[in-house]
C-alpha cells in the first residue's frame, strides 16, 4: 500500500527537519506514549538505528527502524526492521516554501501489513491514515507555537 500525507509549517526547512530527525521530536509528533530503548538523540546518517516501543490498543509493541537515506534539510528514508507491519518504508521530504520561512512537509509511505491487499486495505490503511493525521497535526503544534 501506499500512502502520502502533506503538511505546509510555518516554520523554514532547517528546523522542521532538526525536529523530524532527532529523538525529541520524533516523541513530540508520536500519536502513542512512547519508551525510547535506544538510538542517537539526532539522526545524521545512513545506519542509524532507532528503537523504541509503545501500545497500540493495549498491546505493548517493540519497533525499530534503521535510516537508509539521509540528505540534510531535503530528505530520509527509515525503514521498520521490526514492528508491527510485515514491511514499512517511510520517507520524510523537506521543501521551502516562498521566501524560504515555510516548509512543505510530506511523508510518503509504502508499507503492508502481511495481511493481503483486501485486509491490508481495511485494517492497516485507515490505522495508518489515522496515526500520520495525528503526527501532522502534533508536527504542526509544537513547531508553530
Amino acid at each position: 500500500m501506499k500512502l502520502e500525507f502533506q503538511s505546509e509549517i510555518n516554520r523554514p526547512v532547517d528546523r522542521v527537519f532538526r525536529f523530524c530527525a532527532s529523538k525529541s521530536g520524533f516523541l513530540a509528533h508520536f500519536p502513542f506514549t512512547t519508551k525510547w530503548i535506544g538510538g542517537p538523540d539526532d539522526w545524521t546518517a545512513p545506519g542509524d538505528i532507532l528503537n523504541f516501543s509503545f501500545r497500540l490498543f493495549g498491546v505493548p509493541v517493540r519497533y525499530t527502524a534503521e535510516i537508509i537515506e539521509f540528505e540534510k534539510n531535503v530528505r530520509f528514508v527509515d525503514v521498520m526492521r521490526k514492528g508491527p507491519y510485515k514491511f514499512f518504508r517511510h520517507e520524510h521530504i523537506f521543501e521551502p516554501i516562498g521566501d524560504g520561512e515555510k516548509t512543505l512537509y510530506t511523508d510518503r509511505l509504502e508499507f503492508s501489513g502481511g495481511f493481503g491487499n483486501v485486509a491490508d486495505g481495511l485494517i492497516s490503511v485507515p490505522l495508518t491514515r489515522r496515526i500520520f493525521k495525528k503526527r501532522h497535526e502534533l508536527m504542526k503544534k509544537v513547531l508553530e507555537e
